[in-house]
């Protein structure tokens, strides 16, 4: 008898365990759960899916050296990750991204509206992860720039427009000034892109431009220490050294940003200067800035205000780059 109960129970229990770990997988996809939360789970999840391909998209200028990067992932002693590639700006579209489990945007300091909404999509739509790093898209292409001098002349002119009443004027000349918010024209209206409230951050400045030449050495020199999280357990910094020396040269620079208030965020790493700073300008840049701050549904997007191949260059923050493969994938 207790023979035949067994028989009649083991596929009951196999099949709770199947569904068990087709939901954990599923939880795994949607960002819920972490793989590496459970023993051999991330293993169990890329035999199904495949391993993770890792896109860099790069542009013409700004920060970043996604060939350095892109050896360094692939540096079985630094991250070993399998696959990784670089695509030009110019060559991507959301259908390529999705081929992708992560994306790395750097060295892109010019995208237009069209390439912004894009990776807004690829996260939101086609649940993808991206690191967004310093820089990339403050500046408007040249044809936007084209586009923005001319309404800006709109903005600026005394007669009035019937499809330009003073509130949207003022809107829009605000959203000019800001980086990361894009302008798009309709038949009849304007609609603004914010990219940057979908990064958690303003952009302020690259830090060797703001602060002046005169302040910014050639050679290595300490900008600050870098402070994680109060539980300091957080995937893309765990392990890390408490308050690290942060150093860096002109030529590398990192990017300023500022919180936004009540956004949807978390900082993870802070840069404290150990004092106030003040821009070249007068503009008061703080006694902290964020360094790294993830934003969106289960944390899919982070944003690094220094490329990670200089981290590792610079400051020998191996552990950092490390941290950043393997909490954005979730293993």
């Amino acid at each position: 008898m207790k023979n035949v109960d067994l028989y009649d129970i083991a596929p009951k229990l196999i099949g709770v365990v199947l569904l068990g770990t087709l939901l954990l997988l599923i939880l795994v996809w949607a960002g819920v759960v972490r793989c590496g939360s459970f023993p051999y789970l991330c293993d169990v999840y890329y035999t199904v899916v495949g391993s993770p391909r890792i896109a860099i998209i790069s542009g013409d200028e700004g920060l970043g050296d996604p060939n350095a990067l892109q050896t360094m992932l692939l540096n079985p002693e630094i991250v070993g990750a399998e696959n990784v590639s670089i695509i030009g700006i110019e060559a991507v579209g959301l259908a390529n991204l999705k081929n992708y489990k992560l994306v790395i945007v750097e060295h892109a300091r010019k995208l237009s509206r069209e390439q912004l909404e894009m990776f807004m999509q690829y996260v939101n739509q086609s649940g993808g992860r991206l690191v967004w790093v310093g820089d990339a898209g403050v500046e408007p292409t040249d044809d936007e720039l084209e586009r923005y001098n001319d309404l800006k002349g709109i903005i600026d002119s005394d007669v009035g427009d019937e499809n330009l009443p003073a509130r949207t004027k003022n809107d829009l000349s605000e959203a000019m000034k800001t980086a990361w918010v894009r302008i798009s024209e309709n038949a009849d209206s304007y609609s603004i892109t914010d990219f940057g409230a979908f990064l958690g951050v303003r952009y302020v400045g690259n830090y060797c431009q703001l602060r002046g030449a005169a302040r910014c050495s050639e050679n290595l020199f300490t900008a600050g220490t870098l402070v994680p999280e109060s539980t300091g357990n957080h995937p893309l910094i765990y392990g890390m050294t408490p308050s690290l020396i942060f150093k860096t040269r002109r030529d590398r620079d990192f990017s300023v940003v500022k919180s936004i208030p009540n956004s949807n965020t978390n900082l993870v790493l802070t840069l404290n200067f150990g004092g106030n700073v003040v821009a070249e300008n007068k503009t008061n840049i703080g006694k902290a800035v964020p360094f790294i701050v993830t934003s969106g549904f289960g944390e899919r997007v982070a944003y690094y205000a220094y490329p990670l191949e200089y981290m590792v260059q610079d400051n020998n923050a191996f552990l950092l780059i490390k941290r950043m493969t393997t909490g954005m994938l979730g293993q």
